[in-house]
């Protein structure tokens, strides 16, 4: 996966301290665990009263909401996906504990499972249904999964006896994987395939250098797993994955002197990896440091470093939000540690060049395009490529014609292409655009589609499509273009110039759009509330129910996070989280908009969902589309229709030749 988003802090941005809890001298935080879906985190350890605590953070201060004294001390916490429960690791209880959460400030026992040694590893598998943990060598079975009833049971489903200390667990995003530390020599770190109930099957392995594992981490991609541990020169490893069964080391950092890594954590966007420090010795040194992490190139960069003197830090975690860092402390007393009784058990940061880094804050115009300002001019339709350019498509008030704009930098100069034969001329519109992976394609009134090899400055060429009337939508996925419009027949094509063929669709009434997700899946619908979906190639469309009023029209659809979202009409959005053959959620009126509002554009970027539409509104929503979404100022009151993420940018567009643009600096 090629993540090309890039951070735009200042050259020597700083981890600063927003708000700190302290502690007295012994006590430690073993691990932070931020809440899936809200400003609340978990923190645990070991401290005089063997305490487990969750914490609320607003933004300026931490506030504790529930304390819970267990009597052993707890190494590892995971929240379950959907954030109703808690499992903890008892390190000194030989145990693994579940715990209800009641949103607020509640955790309740549901579950207790006795083990035969030491619990330190404990991870919610990504679908909620398993838990996988793991302990030291004192019996047997050091790894187990247990399956979960979804209130109050877990069941073993497998166990592994590795004779080693099974001390970290990490499921893989897709949740075919399982990745442990498992404490044996020549084979320290191991990644187990998993087969959806019972079964866990050794991959590959890996011999680390150090002397035992501290933290695993996954790319969202699933092709890499990074991993820390107890070595000076080894400190942060990272390996590439083929998804099958090899592991092969791309890249490290060491430390040196007496520190080593311990826990490591990828940002939600992908592009960063945090590595929390732990040294054995009192000194002054950089304790949590911030990788850029790039997957084309297979690098870790350093970005940025958190200095803090005499102790070690231990537990480390993310926001949801992002923007906020929770670290916990390895607190070793009086014993070299001077500063032990009046530090800090946990902290929360803020990096402040990092300002709510998924969700555009302000946007800026920018006029220096040629969509000109008149009455007709339109901004319809943006996209960004990964060759690195932006296209904008839609009409320019002269003479009432097509236009294509296109740069690489969305704050500078936008840039009109010599000629987009059929479709730049008198009472034209550019309708979509969409990038191959080698050449850009865009289709519009009236009948017209054009394309052009990267970049897309020069001359395009026409490949017309057969004569059936206005196309109003299209995209490119599965090694084939598909468009669709008026008449309303779709027609799909796996090479630029040669033919078209025609797909079976269902429609009666004009197709909109035309939206491909990585899922595989298209998804095209229209006025009169009409909906259909095909699958890897665009040859078949079946019709689906729209979730929507009757009468009413969907206007366009995007694919991010694992949801499709579709949105239209009367303020209405929808989402499902699977394949988009089901039945729909429907949100009504989101953020801003009202049953008088129209829900022109919707796509999803570097963690955010951002919605546009009637008289300048903008509804964001942080990961996934199922809850309240914040509105924003736009800062115009024309209707917008165009919003894309791309490389730090957020571009929105609409009519009156509105174009503006927001930069995002995110970890």
């Amino acid at each position: 996966m090629l993540f090309l988003d890039r951070p735009k802090c200042e050259k020597n941005a700083s981890l600063t301290y927003k708000d700190v809890e302290t502690g007295a001298a012994n006590q430690s935080c073993f691990d932070i665990q931020w809440h899936p879906t809200s400003n609340y985190f978990a923190a645990i350890g070991s401290d005089t009263n063997e305490e487990i605590k969750v914490c609320s953070f607003n933004g300026t201060t931490i506030a504790e909401v529930e304390v819970l004294a267990i009597g052993a001390s707890c190494y590892n916490c995971s929240w379950h996906p959907d954030g109703d429960f808690l499992a903890v690791s008892m390190q000194s209880g030989n145990a693994v504990k579940v715990y209800s959460w009641n949103g607020t400030d509640t955790l309740t026992e549901v579950e207790s499972v006795a083990l035969s040694y030491d619990t330190r590893g404990v991870d919610w598998h990504p679908d909620g249904d398993f838990l996988a943990i793991g302990h030291l060598n004192g019996g047997t079975d050091e790894i187990e999964v247990f399956s979960w009833n979804g209130s109050d049971t877990l069941s073993s489903a497998e166990t592994i006896d590795l004779a080693g200390n099974a001390t970290v667990v990490k499921w893989s995003h897709n949740g075919d994987f399982l990745a442990v530390w498992s404490g044996i020599a020549t084979e320290l770190f191991r990644v187990y395939a998993w087969n959806g109930s019972d079964t866990l099957t050794i991959a590959d392995t890996f011999n680390y250098t150090g002397s035992y594992g501290t933290g695993i981490c996954w790319s969202l991609s699933d092709d890499y797993v990074i991993i820390s541990g107890y070595s000076t020169t080894k400190s942060l490893v990272a390996l590439s994955f083929n998804g099958t069964d090899t592991l092969a080391e791309v890249g490290s950092k060491g430390y040196g002197g007496t520190r080593y890594g311990a826990k490591c954590i990828v940002s939600r966007g992908g592009n960063y990896i945090l590595n929390s420090v732990f040294d054995s010795s009192s000194s002054s040194a950089k304790y949590i440091y911030i990788y850029i992490w790039d997957e084309l190139a297979e690098t870790l960069t350093e970005k940025s470093s958190l200095t803090e003197d005499s102790f070690g830090f231990q537990g480390i975690g993310i926001s949801y939000q992002n923007n906020y860092i929770a670290y916990g402390c390895y607190n070793y007393g009086d014993n070299n540690y001077v500063k032990a009784a009046t530090t800090n058990l946990v902290k929360a940061t803020r990096k402040f060049c990092i300002t709510n880094p998924y969700a555009p804050e302000s946007w800026t115009a920018n006029t220096d395009h040629t969509f000109e300002t008149g009455a007709s001019s339109l901004l319809w339709r943006v996209r960004y490529g990964s060759d690195g350019y932006w296209v904008v498509v839609g009409r320019r008030n002269t003479h009432i014609e097509g236009t294509t704009n296109y740069t690489t930098d969305p704050t500078g100069t936008w840039s009109k292409p010599t000629t987009v034969p059929g479709l730049d001329t008198y009472a034209r519109m550019v309708r979509f655009a969409a990038y191959d992976g080698s050449s850009w394609g865009v289709g519009g009134y009236d009948e017209g589609f054009a394309y052009k090899a990267t970049p897309p400055s020069g001359t395009w060429t026409n490949f017309e499509t057969p004569r059936f009337g206005n196309i109003y939508g299209g995209d490119y996925g599965s090694s084939n273009w598909a468009v669709g419009g008026s008449s309303p027949n779709i027609y799909y094509s796996s090479s630029l110039g040669s033919s078209w063929s025609t797909a079976t669709e269902p429609f009666t009434v004009q197709i909109n759009f035309i939206q491909y997700g990585s899922d595989e899946y298209w998804v095209a619908g229209g006025s009169g509330n009409e909906l259909a979906t095909s699958y890897q190639t665009p040859s078949t469309f079946t019709t689906r129910t729209s979730p929507f009023d009757a009468g009413s029209s969907i206007r366009n659809a995007a694919y991010g996070n694992g949801y499709w979202v579709i949105v239209g009409d009367t303020g209405q959005m929808a989402y499902q989280t699977t394949a988009p053959t089901g039945s729909w959620t429907v949100v009504d009126e989101p953020g801003p908009f009202t049953t008088s509002d129209t829900i022109m554009g919707v796509a999803y970027g570097n963690g955010y969902w951002v919605m546009v539409g009637s008289n300048g509104k903008i509804a964001t929503r942080a990961d996934n589309p199922t809850g309240n979404w914040t509105t924003q100022s736009s800062g115009v009151a024309t209707t917008l229709c165009a919003v894309g993420y791309g490389n730090g940018y957020w571009v929105i567009g609409g009519y009156l030749g509105i174009l503006r643009y927001s930069s995002v600096s995110t970890i």
